[in-house]
């Protein structure tokens, strides 16, 4: 479309006036009352007037009675011209229109309403639309009859907000005030610049061209059609000329919309009543509403939190802002800030913090967030209830709100069900969540999972009787799960301090075997029936490696699919298969499982600590794992470690592994037992304390003896001044202390009342007094198995140096064997077997293996006896201890009745 430059009228000033102070009082270039009636305004005010007139063009002072108006012939830019009168600025206009009909038009249609008319000689339209007169020039309109039409723009500020109306003259001489369909006469009023670099040219009240020169091009003119919302980037939601869908508004272009719509432009929404944009500014008339958001993602004392208020094409409305800080219980706010940004104090700590937004009185929006100096576990249930059984599960979301320390972690779905054996039982319960998509929370592992569990540690109130343990567990040989701690918020309530930690499962960066769920396609297999490996090995046996892939749990609930006892002497473990979870789909995989499990606890019992078939358990145990296992379980006092929450897996191929250690908050003296620093949690009685039965034998103890004097010093450091324990309660402090108040009052075997300081000083005194008496206890080996040895034992260790007494020549490494009364001897070095020896007169010679004899750092081998009658009954047990001299052993018995038989370098 071609336009011609035409003669346009003060209306153009009005436009530009609005372009330069959208929510602010025009400023004003010239008074009108300084020129005489007719006086050409060009001469006057060019200079530093702030507007300017194309070459050619002028600007005519017309003096209606009192009114000034002004004229203007050829293109011209204004930044303002208006008068005032009480609160309303107004600007006077006079346009020629030769219209073929004249008055308001029937029906808004294919061009806004426009109807054909000629203005100032020049062929266009004229019309009511958008709520108010419109003037667009246009080719091939055929006007007849000419007319003047003479208008008035007002404009008023109200509570802050700009407002527009729009006037027309009528035959009497005076003023009618235009009015949209809903019968509005005044509208939101401002200008902004256009998103994404487009550049719009709109015409509609204003009448004229910036700039433009006769030959230009231009773009269509553009009617919206998308209804009552709609995409501005959508083509389907505009028409051309009548052409629906041809095309969204581009630079140059003309874009109208004449109908309240709530529309959107990229991510930001409006509501508008009517809209008109010219060169990169828009005008938008009505009432409209943009998004308002706050990041609180990781709010810190100190900084600053900002609100973020959107806009649509630049435009932001006006908002009145709050600041409210509420108790932890959320049951009342005060006014703490009226700014938009509040930047939180230290006494902000352990309260919940609300922004509300608000326009006339009404919220627009609100973001309530608990501030902690730790990060913050916001848990919402898509159904607004509380998770309360261990098999139902919920679907919902979680933010993980972010501290100091850690940027935010998660803001996404998930599913969330109570966990645990007792401990579900509590008020606050303990929840295992699985997120939508994996995730390395905390930074806590090298690999992302969507597994966590939330600890609820409802019997410490200290809140590190877990934390400290898995850490010096994972510090020592990796048996640890990683975890921090975070305040909790369920579908809005605070729950107080969890654990967050990593949930034991399968997986690369936890217990690290082969998994047979994410293997089973491979087989044929699904998660839920393995019963095709079966048929595979029946098909072509040992095919399908089964030796691993196996997790279990040692506890006395049976809550899991697979659940069997594993009985030896007086031990019965009952086992739970955690994974593979529907490990009896397949037979041969759960009787292998089984009948390793029988072979290692049958060992453990034995007066000889093997099998059946002659192989020692540290053939199907991996030694370090049970040492630190049982270590770490003793050193934290775990009320479990007989009975519960006891996990070992095997890997293809693999040995038993012990690990990972789990649960400590039955022990170190919490309100649910009693002080048991001086006492083996290894020595009770109950069918299912294994832990008992490793101490009967002296290898064992030599391990655990010599682990314990290289570990000692990183355990003491826990506990000193200034130490990890000072640190951990210094970081949870604020928020343990809100936990007590949440959950009280939390008895102890006593009947007192525990409260967070109590407990912090209860079990710093535990472990200080745990510590030397373990000291006392590992003083020597012999020292440690005469602590250890108890009735429950299924054969306790009792040296009998009567009947079997290895003595050792230190130097020479010669080792003597006195025997009496036996007539077999068996010997074991270092767990490795090295046979049974008969003694009946005759000499029996043998050797030790190099690979059997460890040496360094004043490591000592151990070589453990059992002897034999003639009935085969055992007599005694007894061990030696000596340090390795790299040379090849000759064993030599000697044997009858009193004699002597040596071990002879």
């Amino acid at each position: 479309m071609r336009l011609p430059v035409i003669a346009a009228t003060a209306v153009c000033v009005a436009a530009a006036a609005m372009a330069e102070t959208p929510f602010g009082p025009p400023s004003f270039s010239a008074e009108f009352g300084a020129y005489a009636p007719g006086e050409t305004l060009s001469g006057k005010g060019a200079s530093g007037g702030g507007w300017t007139l194309s070459e050619g063009a002028s600007a005519t002072n017309v003096v209606d009675g009192a009114a000034h108006a002004m004229a203007l012939s050829g293109a011209a830019h204004f930044t303002a011209a208006a008068e005032t009168s009480g609160n309303v600025e107004r600007i006077d206009f006079s346009l020629k229109v030769e219209a073929l009909d004249a008055g308001r038009p029937a029906a808004v249609e294919a061009m806004g309403g426009l109807l054909p008319a000629r203005i100032d000689g020049a062929a266009g339209y004229y019309g009511w639309g958008d709520g108010r007169w419109n003037a667009l020039f246009a080719e091939g309109a055929e006007p007849v009859a000419g007319t003047w039409m003479d208008g008035r723009l007002e404009t008023k500020v109200v509570d802050g907000l700009r407002f527009v109306s729009y006037l027309v003259k009528d035959g009497g001489g005076g003023y009618s005030r235009c009015a949209d369909a809903q019968g509005r006469t005044w509208f939101r009023a401002g200008a902004a610049q256009a998103r994404r670099g487009v550049s719009f040219v709109g015409c509609g009240l204003f009448g004229g061209f910036e700039g433009a020169e006769a030959q230009d091009e231009f773009e269509p003119v553009y009617y919206w059609t998308g209804g009552a919302t709609g995409n501005w980037n959508d083509p389907a939601c505009w028409s051309t000329n009548g052409i629906a869908g041809a095309g969204v508004p581009g630079a140059g272009s003309y874009a109208f919309v004449t109908n309240s719509v709530a529309m959107e432009n990229g991510d930001e929404r409006a509501v508008l009543d009517f809209l008109a944009v010219q060169d990169g500014t828009s005008v938008i008339g009505a009432d409209f509403e943009t998004e308002v958001s706050l990041d609180a993602d990781r709010p810190r004392v100190g900084r600053a939190l900002e609100p973020k208020i959107a806009t649509f094409l630049g435009v932001a409305p006006t908002y009145d802002f709050l600041w409210e800080r509420g108790d932890y219980a959320k049951k009342s706010f005060s006014e703490v800030w009226r700014d938009p940004s509040y930047t939180p104090h230290d006494w902000d700590y352990c309260h919940w913090l609300r922004f509300t937004a608000s326009r006339s009185g009404a919220a627009k929006y609100t973001r309530t967030f608990y501030f902690s100096s730790l990060p913050v576990c916001y848990l919402t249930t898509n159904d607004g209830k509380t998770p309360t059984a261990s098999k139902e599960q919920h679907e919902g979301t979680l933010f993980m709100q972010g501290n100091d320390a850690f940027k935010k972690q998660y803001d996404g779905a998930m599913t969330i069900n109570v966990r645990g054996n007792s401990s579900k039982n509590y008020p606050n319960k303990p929840y295992k969540i699985k997120l939508a998509e994996k995730d390395n929370m905390f930074d806590l592992g090298a690999k992302k999972n969507k597994h966590w569990v939330l600890l609820a540690n409802y019997n410490d109130l200290s809140q590190t009787r877990n934390k400290l343990p898995y850490d010096f567990a994972r510090d020592i040989g990796g048996l640890g799960m990683r975890s921090t701690w975070v305040d909790c918020v369920l579908n809005g309530k605070l729950l107080g301090t969890y654990q967050f930690c990593e949930h034991v499962r399968i997986a690369e960066d936890r217990v690290n075997i082969y998994d047979w769920e994410d293997a089973a396609e491979e087989y044929g297999a699904t998660e839920t029936d393995f019963s095709a490996i079966d048929a595979a090995l029946d098909a072509e046996p040992g095919s399908i490696d089964i030796t691993g892939g196996y997790l279990f749990e040692f506890s006395t609930e049976a809550d899991e699919v697979v659940c069997f006892d594993v009985a030896a002497g007086s031990l019965t473990m009952h086992t739970m298969v955690k994974k593979p979870e529907y490990l009896n789909t397949s037979a041969k995989m759960l009787a292998w499982s089984r009948n390793y499990l029988q072979r290692y606890f049958s060992s453990i019992t034995s007066w000889d600590g093997c099998t059946i078939d002659g192989r020692h358990w540290s053939e199907l145990c991996d030694v370090d794992s049970m040492v630190d296992f049982f270590l770490v379980n003793e050193l934290f006092d775990n009320g479990d470690m007989g009975q519960k929450s006891r996990f070992a897996y095997i890997d293809r191929g693999g040995k038993l592994v012990w690990g990972p250690v789990w649960d400590f908050d039955w022990g170190s003296h919490s309100r649910t037992v009693d002080d048991r620093c001086e006492k083996w949690r290894s020595a009770g009685g109950g069918v299912a304390n294994m832990n008992r039965e490793w101490t009967t034998d002296p290898w064992f103890c030599l391990r655990v003896w010599e682990r314990y004097h290289e570990v000692r010093s990183r355990y003491a450091a826990i506990y000193a001044e200034g130490g990890e324990f000072d640190r951990a309660i210094a970081t949870v402090r604020r928020s343990a202390l809100v936990d007590e108040r949440l959950w009280a009052p939390r008895k102890d075997t006593a009947n007192a009342t525990r409260t967070f300081n109590g407990d912090v000083a209860i079990l710093k005194t535990f472990h200080a007094k745990r510590l030397a008496w373990m000291d006392r206890q590992f003083a020597d080996v012999a020292t440690l198995m005469a602590s250890l040895r108890n009735s429950s034992q299924t054969h306790p260790y009792v040296p009998d140096a009567f009947e079997i007494e290895p003595r050792i020549e230190e130097g020479r490494s010669v080792f003597t064997v006195v025997l009496r009364r036996a007539h077999r001897v068996k010997a074991i070095l270092n767990g490795h077997v090295l046979g049974t020896f008969a003694v009946n007169g005759g000499t029996v010679r043998g050797r030790f293996p190099a690979s059997a004899l460890v040496e360094g750092n004043g490591r000592r081998n151990c070589l453990s006896l059992v002897s034999y009658d003639r009935s085969g009954h055992v007599i005694a047990r007894n061990y030696a201890l000596f340090h390795h001299v790299p040379k090849t052993f000759t064993i030599f018995f000697e044997a009858s009745c009193m004699s002597v038989g040596r071990f002879m370098q």
